[in-house]
């Protein structure tokens, strides 16, 4: 149902686009001749020009007048055109956008805002355009402007308020059970008459569309979720894999191989050529299929030195540039020895690693191993290293004032993990996550948190997959030792 009601709403967007480009030159045209027509009256009134001065006028004065009343009309045109053609089609698509039932919250309240911002900014232009062919002057045409705007808006406002009213006349809402499709919990007071509108979840707040889909009568779990994002930080987003793992005779064929084969755990991370266990071979595909249904993104993390949050907010996060970092690196260091033997001794390296890194972003399953490497850049640390000990404690002086260290969390979607990663990193995402859960009730701890397995991406982070900048100047290590970021002893990745 929303999905549907989105495309009509689409459509008719549409239409009214067109419509309002199809008029505009029909509407433009009449208020320049508007224009015009009153620009010659002023000079008539304003010169005392009579019948008999009229008929005696020479070209040069036609010429002068003529000149004069083409951009009072052009002027009027544009100002008419802003004060009432383009205000009135906006206040039709925002009329649109508020029928449709399938838009979020917040840009259900932008479309609000617009609406009354629409209707300040049309009326000043309103105001601004009657003198051109009235003789109300602004500001005393801010009156008519505002009693004009104050129709046209109660008007839409009222066709709103009768579309809602219809709505929910047009059927008796019924309960139904809605739960959170991120923390799986429960929204009270849910109806029918909310399908299609976007649900906020109380505790979470994660918003979601609602959707009815069919199923059995009776069945109070009607509601299609959203996907949901994979995290192996949040044990709040592994409900599906949970469902999967302690299944009654699931988890009783998981008990049986732990005892009977030792290295069964590391069947369930291994690669696929090793893979050699029929139930772990059947929890892996079972768990591909969960990650592939049920979740849009996993959650990943890099590690990285912040200067300014609006660069990432503007550009997103982008693969790695050797050239522009060591030209970054020069400057940074310059007047500091060695600096050039250290480029040199790195880009000698048989592992080549200027190659490697080459246009890619290094990313973490989990933020326990992303914050050992959110000091910076590896490259520029590796100078760092390789110049003397007097030198590299300047540089290192002068690289900890460049930013805080951050360990940013970002959305990568599903189906980047295996096209646009420098090898397949999709199994250890749900491997991870079987790992976490049988270890977990198997040796009843609570050891299930983080990973230490990274990647490399091979395509740039969109700045919208960007959830939050985590400040890692004082940062808890997963053993529970404190670790402080200082200028004073600085060590190969604590700086």
């Amino acid at each position: 149902m929303a999905v549907k009601s989105g495309r009509i709403g689409l459509i008719v967007a549409i239409v009214f686009v067109v419509l309002a480009i199809a008029t505009l030159p029909g509407f433009f045209y009449r208020n320049y001749q508007l224009g015009t027509g009153h620009a010659y009256r002023e000079v008539i009134t304003s010169e005392n020009i009579t019948e008999q001065k009229f008929n005696s006028l020479t070209e040069k004065h036609w010429n002068s007048y003529r000149a004069a009343a083409k951009a009072e009309g052009l002027k009027c045109a544009f100002i008419m055109v802003l004060g009432q053609h383009i205000p009135l089609f906006i206040f039709i698509l925002i009329t649109v956008g508020l029928f449709t039932r399938s838009i979020s919250r917040k840009f259900r309240t932008f479309l609000h805002k617009a609406f009354f911002a629409n209707w300040i900014v049309g009326m000043l232009f309103l105001s601004f355009g009657i003198g051109y062919w009235q003789s109300i002057k602004f500001p005393e045409s801010l009156g008519p402007a505002f009693i004009i705007y104050s129709v046209v808006v109660a008007f839409f406002g009222t066709v709103i308020g009768i579309a809602k009213l219809c709505r929910r006349r047009g059927s008796k809402p019924s309960k139904l059970r809605v739960n959170c499709p991120q923390c799986d919990r429960l929204l009270n007071g849910a109806t029918t008459d909310m399908i299609g509108d976007t649900g906020v979840c109380p505790k979470c707040k994660a918003e979601f569309v609602i959707e009815q889909k069919d199923g059995p009568k009776g069945d109070s779990r009607r509601w299609t979720r959203q996907m949901m994002d994979l995290d192996l930080d949040n044990q709040n987003t592994w409900d599906p894999f949970r469902q999967l793992v302690y299944a009654r005779d699931q988890w009783r064929k998981i008990t049986q191989c732990i005892d009977d084969e030792p290295d069964f755990m590391d069947q369930l991370t291994c690669s696929p050529e090793s893979l050699r266990n029929d139930v772990a071979r059947d929890l892996r595909t079972a768990g591909l299929k969960i990650l592939l249904n049920s979740y849009e993104n996993v959650v990943g993390y890099h590690g990285c030195r912040r200067n300014k949050e609006s660069t990432y907010c503007t550009d997103g996060i982008l693969p790695s540039d050797t050239s522009g970092l060591i030209e970054y690196a020069r400057q940074l260091f310059h007047g500091i020895s060695g600096f050039d033997e250290a480029v040199r001794e790195i880009r000698s390296n048989p592992f080549d690693y200027l190659k490697h890194n080459e246009g890619k972003i290094g990313l973490f399953l989990s933020a326990k191993l992303a914050n050992h490497f959110s000091r910076g850049s590896e490259l520029i640390s590796a100078i760092i290293n390789r110049l003397g000990a007097e030198a590299k404690i300047e540089a290192k002086r002068r690289y900890v004032a460049t930013g805080k260290p951050t360990v940013i969390k970002c959305l990568v979607p599903i189906e980047w993990l295996d096209t646009h990663t420098t090898y397949p990193i999709r199994d250890a995402y749900f491997g991870e996550v079987l790992y976490r859960l049988i270890r977990s009730r198997r040796r009843h701890d609570d050891e299930t948190f983080g990973s230490d397995f990274g990647y490399l991406l091979t395509r740039a982070i969109p700045p919208e997959n960007i959830l939050e900048f985590i400040d890692m100047t004082q940062f808890v290590d997963y053993g529970g030792e404190n670790q402080r970021a200082t200028e004073g002893k600085l060590g190969t990745v604590t700086y």
